[in-house]
């Protein structure tokens, strides 16, 4: 019965979470009502979660801590800078979404975030076959519903990162290979950067944890992937060759390096000369897009310069490095390599895009509940080890009163 209680709350979730992508795609993403309504059913799961999972508090006051100084931040960037309503609604979208991560964060059962991940990668790992099956191509990206290639390729991020949280092996290679296929399809080169950085990081990651038997048998394999790359150089070369103009369009005359990373610098220096009209505060959450004379920043940290000034990149920065280190520390392989591929790969690929604190995709709601999760896992962790301690101090104190 405790097993079913799981999996209800975890495809509840999952579930959630590929609503999220098959509405927007079946709303060519211009239907803002339904979408809205999607994210607000997240209560749903939430809800479940409560009455079938629980809530642990322990380790929860610094995730607190952190949205309420988000929102705090959001307020003040939008004093005196906005004419209508729509920054309310995303201040309200933002503020529910912190409060469903910090609840998944918080579940006294840490299997239930990789299993989360697990399922949204399946069923949404599915949905993106179909649609690099079927769907439109633009100039040979994908462009299904008449949606931007990026957008597909941060969904393929999302469910490949995902899928890291699967147990079995199968699992893994499913989510992993229509994220790819999608990101390939999509030339989605900023996502696929963050794919591979995330996957170095646990490399890294797995590396420091290796001993005695498994480090010489890795040292070995290394050692002799290294004498096979010597002796087949040649192949190698032709191989990154074809990886650097097929995959990364390093030599296209339009998406190539010699485009200045296809308009990107410049929408970055558009970006900072939105940000110097307020350094501090911003101009407002999700507002710098409105005084720009084309599309966006095109990164996640100039945009939350110009958005919200100086403060939330601090904020972001603390929230990236501590999660990253408690993330690190998790015992449980399944959620560590999750949390550790999210906000590597998250870290990166704010770098090519404009999403850092966003409510609306499933790769951003996921990166908030590994951060969560991995800063809640620390402090109980630390509690813990002060707690064993205090008893170990108080046990002679005991023996001497009975002696």
């Amino acid at each position: 019965m405790r097993s079913m209680k799981f999996w209800i709350v975890a495809a509840a979730y999952a579930v959630w979470l590929f609503g999220l992508v098959e509405v927007f795609y079946m709303t060519n993403g211009t239907a803002d009502n339904a979408l809205e309504f999607t994210l607000m059913a997240g209560a749903l799961p939430a809800v479940l979660q409560l009455f079938l999972v629980g809530l642990d508090p322990v380790g929860l006051v610094a995730p607190v801590k952190f949205a309420l100084v988000l929102i705090l931040i959001i307020l003040l960037s939008y004093f005196g800078n906005t004419q209508d309503w729509t920054p309310i609604i995303q201040t309200c979208n933002i503020a529910f979404v912190l409060g469903i991560t910090i609840l998944v964060g918080g579940s006294p059962d840490d299997r239930l975030l990789p299993a989360i991940a697990t399922l949204c990668s399946i069923f949404t790992g599915i949905l993106l076959i179909y649609i690099n099956l079927t769907g439109e191509y633009v100039w040979g990206r994908l462009a299904a519903h008449h949606i931007q290639p990026n957008f597909w390729g941060t969904i393929g991020l999302a469910v490949a990162l995902a899928a890291l949280g699967a147990r079995r092996l199968p699992v893994m290679l499913l989510g992993l290979g229509a994220g790819l296929l999608t990101l390939y399809d999509a030339s989605a080169r900023g996502s696929l950067v963050g794919l591979l950085v995330a996957l170095l990081a646990l490399l890294l990651v797995a590396g420091r944890r290796l001993r005695d038997r498994r480090l010489v048998a890795v040292l070995i394999g290394a050692g002799a992937v290294l004498v096979v790359g010597m002796v087949a150089s040649s192949y190698v070369s032709g191989v990154a060759d074809v990886i650097w103009s097929d995959v990364f369009k390093g030599d296209d005359p339009y998406r190539g390096l010699g485009s200045g990373l296809t308009g990107r610098t410049e929408l970055w220096e558009e970006t900072l000369d939105v940000w110097l009209k307020s350094p501090l505060f911003g101009v407002g959450y999700h507002q710098h897009e409105n005084m720009m004379s084309t599309i966006g920043a095109h990164n996640a940290y100039l945009a939350m310069l110009a958005d919200t000034g100086v403060f939330s990149l601090l904020l972001y920065g603390w929230l990236l490095v501590r999660s990253f280190f408690a993330g690190m520390t998790i015992e449980q392989p399944a959620l560590r390599r999750l949390t550790v591929a999210y906000v590597v790969g998250y870290a990166v690929y704010g770098f090519f895009e404009a999403r850092a604190f966003n409510s609306g995709n499933p790769l951003s709601l996921l990166f908030l509940m590994c951060c969560f999760a991995a800063l809640a896992h620390q402090a109980r962790r630390r509690a813990g080890v002060a707690r064993h301690a205090a008893t170990i101090t108080q046990q002679p104190a005991r023996d001497a009163r009975y002696a």
